[in-house]
């Protein structure tokens, strides 16, 4: 019941920040993309022919001949990937139709990291594992786009910072799921 009304006033709170936004005749994205130059940021990739890129391939492998069905299950349920996939830590409550403007502040989120991601995908050009090694089959159909940096690890962690400003009791769980999100692309 605490969680639920903290919740809801924090979810007032960004309405409130978003109604503001409107009113000013301001468009989202809550970053602009000229901020941040993310191949400056980023490490690049491991070279297809180095020991990194190899130990990477062999985890993969490893994880592929280990996942559990309920690993298979999660990761077919994160493959198009909403906020929802935060329930395991806020609930079966945390629905769009119940906290729709906490819903939307997400996936504006989720709009502004995907322009640094693709550009991101884009520089790098890192082909997917199942386009360098044959032994390499996927849980979910990955799609064909390049793969660094991860999409979906970016909407975890970013999702999950933005939920333990609104739940902090939850922080920990909140990390330690988005987090699971990225490895669960691994997996």
């Amino acid at each position: 019941v605490a969680m639920s009304k903290r919740f809801f006033i924090a979810a007032c709170a960004l309405f409130l920040i978003w109604v503001g936004w409107t009113a000013l005749g301001k468009q989202s994205p809550l970053i602009n993309p000229t901020s941040v130059e993310v191949v400056e940021l980023l490490p690049p990739p491991p070279a297809a022919d180095s020991l990194q890129a190899a130990t990477e391939l062999d985890t993969i492998l490893r994880l592929q001949n280990s996942r559990s069905e309920a690993d298979v299950i999660r990761v077919k349920a994160e493959n198009h990937l909403t906020p929802a996939a935060f329930q395991t830590v806020l609930g079966s409550n945390f629905t769009a139709a119940k906290y729709p403007t906490v819903f939307e502040l997400l996936e504006d989120a989720e709009q502004d990291a995907r322009v640094f991601v693709n550009k991101g995908k884009k520089y790098f050009a890192r082909p997917r594992p199942i386009e360098m090694d044959s032994r390499v089959q996927p849980a979910v159909d990955t799609g064909r786009e390049r793969c660094y940096p991860s999409g979906h690890a970016t909407r975890g962690a970013i999702w999950a910072a933005i939920l333990s400003e609104i739940a902090p009791d939850e922080k920990r769980p909140l990390v330690v799921r988005g987090q699971e999100i990225g490895w669960d692309r691994v997996v």
